[in-house]
């Protein structure tokens, strides 16, 4: 990837946005990564999500944040990025749950919720302005849509189910982020991926393997142990004593 970016320079392209080029580049290689870990944790760990954009958008949001101020800032991508995601999970739901009972089409639902997480949003970074010295506002306001289109998620699945299910996909989703989020933020991974593009290729691979994965997920080995044990010790005694 260096050669391409030497190549750049010595033709004239101005260092700056060779920069930019470099920093769009490894956000694009970095997003199979996040992919990949969706699908794995969803595979064979077992660990359930609202949906595949949900935990994708709140990883890079995390990551945004945390670069805000030109250095990476670990804790400060989880602290404002975690905010935000609980205010918009909060807001989402609570004004679903308002208008639940009344007779709408889904998009208008859709749209005043949206409308109410936008003005809640608003009130919050307000409020942060007022109190808060570091408050990341150069962040690109492209994320804060990514991060408000996150209601509809939310939404969808409370229409289907419940609060107490919805939630529990939310902590999950949100754990799946924040996995994402530690590897990605590792300068070391950074690094590697921006030297070594064809990572990408060594991706598909393992999706290949994900998606033909038929085993039981890592989860369920610990949900269904006891089960298992027992069967382990059955095992044992048919061995211990066979049939003569």
């Amino acid at each position: 990837m260096h050669i391409i970016f030497d190549f750049l320079l010595q033709n004239g392209v101005n260092i700056a946005d060779v920069q930019q080029l470099q920093r769009l580049y490894l956000i694009l290689l970095l997003i199979p990564i996040v992919a990949t870990i969706i699908g794995f944790a969803r595979y064979v760990i077992g660990i359930r999500s609202i949906n595949f954009y949900t935990p994708l958008f709140a990883t890079f949001i995390l990551f945004e944040i945390a670069n805000t101020t030109g250095s990476s800032n670990f804790l400060s991508g989880l602290k404002y990025g975690l905010l935000f995601f609980v205010i918009v999970f909060l807001t989402s739901t609570v004004f679903y749950k308002i208008l639940k009972r009344l007779r709408m089409h889904y998009i208008p639902k859709l749209s005043i919720i949206i409308t109410a997480t936008s003005l809640t949003m608003m009130f919050v970074l307000s409020l942060m302005a007022l109190f808060e010295k570091t408050l990341p506002l150069s962040i690109s306001s492209f994320l804060f849509v990514g991060l408000i289109v996150m209601s509809e998620g939310f939404m969808s699945i409370y229409a289907k189910k419940n609060f107490k299910y919805t939630a529990i996909l939310t902590i999950e989703s949100l754990a799946i982020s924040i996995i994402s989020y530690t590897v990605i933020s590792l300068y070391g991974v950074q690094q590697f991926v921006i030297t070594n593009p064809w990572i990408v290729l060594v991706l598909i691979v393992v999706n290949v393997y994900i998606g033909r994965f038929l085993g039981l997920r890592w989860m369920e080995y610990w949900r269904f142990r006891t089960i298992l044990l027992n069967q382990d010790n059955v095992d044992e005694q048919a061995k211990s004593n066979p049939k003569k």
